[in-house]
């Protein structure tokens, strides 16, 4: 069995942003587990766990994936939910590109068993997911609240396996589809 699912990379500058946004989110009392930068991707469709001869479907399928080269604007913070939040994220500006991809994504995919998605698509990055709310994650929040990232074309999707391990996630590209 792998994990596995679809992702756009970030570029390096917007990582280095990235950290330094969480370096300001961590000094609230909140207990969180950052993302490392190294890590930060948009998700268009987690798989989860499938077998091997799934997998081997998947990629087949995925190396027909076609798109056009997209822009994508990551700008702002803010936490969700809103009511009770898990996760603190930088969001994503992509004028529906991401969407229409997803869409074609979960057509591509739904053959083999895995669902399509049920919530409408909402480009985002994790930068932390949030063990323990404290009041003042607010505040800390609302001062990187407009922070911007930056732009950046989306030429490249990615087919990522997900290893989880005690000292976080190991990502690995499987396969990648060019705009």
């Amino acid at each position: 069995m792998v994990r596995v699912f679809i992702a756009i990379d970030m570029p390096e500058e917007i990582r280095i942003k990235m950290n330094e946004v969480q370096d300001r989110l961590r000094a609230c009392a909140a207990k969180m587990t950052f993302v490392d930068p190294s890590n930060t991707h948009m998700t268009l469709k987690f798989i989860g766990e499938i077998n091997l001869e799934t997998l081997e479907k998947i990629r087949r399928s995925f190396a027909a994936l076609r798109f056009d080269p997209f822009p994508v604007e990551i700008s702002g913070v803010s936490l969700n939910p809103r009511k009770r939040p898990r996760i603190v994220w930088a969001e994503g500006e992509d004028a529906g590109y991401g969407a229409r991809i997803q869409e074609k994504i979960d057509e591509m995919v739904s053959p083999f068993g895995i669902e399509k998605e049920s919530r409408p698509f909402r480009p985002h990055v994790t930068l932390a997911r949030i063990k323990k709310y404290d009041p003042s994650l607010q505040g800390a929040v609302h001062d990187v609240e407009t922070v911007s990232f930056g732009r950046f074309t989306v030429d490249r999707i990615d087919l990522m396996e997900s290893t989880l391990t005690p000292a976080g996630p190991v990502y690995t590209i499987l396969d990648e589809v060019k705009g």
